[in-house]
Formats: structure tokens, C-alpha cells, sequence
């Protein structure tokens, strides 16, 4: 049964709530805080550098080639704004959750956004390192707040699961935040560029990844509009998925 949402007087006072409830309750947690309304990540749209890359040159020429069937994939997808986005430019997006709660509260915000139904939307709640991927796989997925909210020892298996997630030539933004240098303790984790890079790449310690063994970077940047507290703590950073097999055929 939904709880009525919990006060606090700052933000930081609702992380230091949730991490002392991951820490009694484990994965659980995820479906209370949204329960209790303890959602410190939730801004209630999408982010800007999201919007600001789509509508960028980069973006729209990645629109450009993308094909009438593309299949999209937001994993943590929360209230959904960023699967609804999606679908809204064409993809038959997945929004998938671990929290039931949030499933529903993405559904409503679905049925309440008219402006956004252009396009083929679903919600499912599900674990994202367990789930039935597609025999097609995905053209596009999208991490915003996921990854920094996995403990650092599930961010190789994250890194091995995308590269299951999304087909050859196909593509994975990832809006990399928080950036908070040295400190410690999550969720949020503190994340870089460096982390996502060595997670994707199958680098077994930080820094050892091989630069374009599973992945090419198209795109590395500072966004030019964000969120206030996230000016100076993310990079947007877009990721192509090389055929591996077709790379291996050729050095033979």
C-alpha cells in the first residue's frame, strides 16, 4: 500500500533517509522510497542535456538513420519522462523499473500526457540484469541515474549486460552524474567518464580499458544546459556499439 510521502527540510537529508534504507532493507528500498515519495532524483521531466543533444545535429542525425522498427531502452525509467520522450520521437521505447510503484506512477504519467502519445510506449517492472533480452536487441538505450546507483561491484556486470542490450551499430547515451571527485558512499555513487568507459570496455581495473574493444565514444561533452544542482557534475556521453564478430573476422 502506497505511503503518504515523508517530509524532509533538504535534499540531503532524503538521500541519508535512502541510503540508510537500502542499508536495512537491500533492493527493496527502491519500491519503498518511491512508496514514501523519498525519490531525490526525480525532477518531474527530462533532463536538459537529453533534450539539447536530440535536438543538437548529432542527435538529429542519429534520428535520421533510424529505422521504422527501432526499439528503445530505459532501464530505471522511474515516473517514465524519458521512455515517454522517447517513444514521442519513434522508438518502441521499454521503460522497466525494479519498483513496482514506480511502474505505476510511470503509467499514470503516460495516460496523463497526451502531448507525448505519439508513439509505442511500455512499462514493465523487471530486474535489468535478469531479464529476456530481445533476439533483435535495442538500438538505443539511455542511462540517467542508473548506473551511479549500482554499488561499484555491479558496474562491470552493467557494463557486460549493455553490451548484450544493444545490437552492432546501435547506441547508448549516457548522461554521467553524479561527478563528484573522491567522495565516497552511495547511492548516488560518485561516477566519471573514466568508470562508464572502463565498465563498457571490460577493464578489470580502473584505467585498464582497451579504447574501442566493445564500444566507439562519438560523443564526450560538458552540457551547455543543465539542471542547477547538476551544473559542473555530469558529461553526456554517447557510445556506438562495434560488431564484434565482424571485427574479429577481419584480423584473421
Amino acid at each position: 500500500m502506497e505511503q503518504p510521502p515523508k517530509t524532509f527540510a533538504t535534499r540531503d537529508e532524503k538521500i541519508t533517509y535512502l541510503r540508510k534504507m537500502i542499508g536495512d532493507k537491500g533492493s527493496e528500498a527502491w519500491d519503498v522510497a518511491w512508496q514514501e515519495g523519498i525519490t531525490p532524483w526525480d525532477q518531474g521531466k527530462i533532463q536538459p542535456p537529453l533534450r539539447d543533444y536530440v535536438e543538437s545535429n548529432d542527435g538529429k542525425a542519429l534520428l535520421g538513420k533510424k529505422s521504422d522498427d527501432a526499439r528503445a531502452l530505459v532501464p530505471g525509467c522511474g515516473k517514465g519522462y524519458d521512455a515517454a520522450y522517447f517513444a514521442s520521437l519513434g522508438y518502441e521505447t521499454l521503460g522497466a523499473d525494479l519498483s513496482s510503484t514506480a511502474i505505476e506512477k510511470a503509467k499514470e504519467f503516460w495516460a496523463e500526457s497526451p502531448e507525448l502519445k505519439s508513439g509505442k510506449l511500455s512499462f514493465q517492472t523487471l530486474d535489468f540484469f535478469k531479464f529476456e533480452v530481445p533476439a533483435s536487441k535495442y538500438d538505443l538505450v539511455y542511462d540517467y541515474t542508473f548506473f551511479c546507483a549500482l554499488p561499484p561491484d555491479l558496474r562491470a556486470p552493467w557494463g557486460a549486460r549493455m553490451r548484450e542490450l544493444v545490437r552492432p551499430g546501435g547506441t547508448l547515451i549516457t548522461l554521467v552524474y553524479p561527478i563528484d571527485g573522491s567522495r565516497t558512499g552511495g547511492p548516488p555513487y560518485s561516477v566519471d567518464v573514466q568508470k562508464v568507459t572502463d565498465a563498457l570496455q571490460g577493464g578489470d581495473e580502473e584505467g585498464s580499458a582497451e579504447p574501442g574493444k566493445y564500444w566507439t565514444k562519438v560523443l564526450d561533452v560538458v552540457p551547455q544546459t543543465s539542471t542547477p544542482d547538476h551544473v559542473g557534475r555530469e558529461r553526456l556521453v554517447v557510445w556506438e556499439r562495434l560488431d564484434k564478430s565482424a571485427q574479429d573476422s577481419g584480423n584473421l
